[in-house]
């Protein structure tokens, strides 16, 4: 989790050239070498935030948490009537 974190301050710091020109980022793959160091990073971190996901869903699952007890399963719960999937709600329950 602390590698998430270092991560999300790395790409949430403002300052870099796509934030000053926002242009820049509708260039193609080829001329944008710090596309693919972001892409990784988002998706280590969709994974670290899925993988929580997945072990609340399985507490649960297994009665060892009451679908309203916490954030995660509260909003895992209520996920149809909030419209989210399950990125949305692992996104939102990692980031909280």
């Amino acid at each position: 989790l602390g590698l998430v974190m270092r991560n999300s301050l790395k790409i949430g710091t403002p300052g870099n050239l796509v934030d000053t020109f926002p242009i820049l980022d509708r260039l193609p793959d080829f001329l944008s070498p710090w596309r693919s160091e972001v892409v990784q990073l988002q998706k280590h971190t969709q994974s670290v935030y899925k993988g929580l996901l997945q072990d609340v869903r399985a507490k649960v699952d297994a009665g060892m948490l009451r679908a309203e007890q916490t954030f995660a399963s509260r909003l895992w719960f209520h996920r149809d009537e909030l419209d989210m999937d399950e990125l949305d709600v692992a996104q939102l329950a990692g980031t909280m």
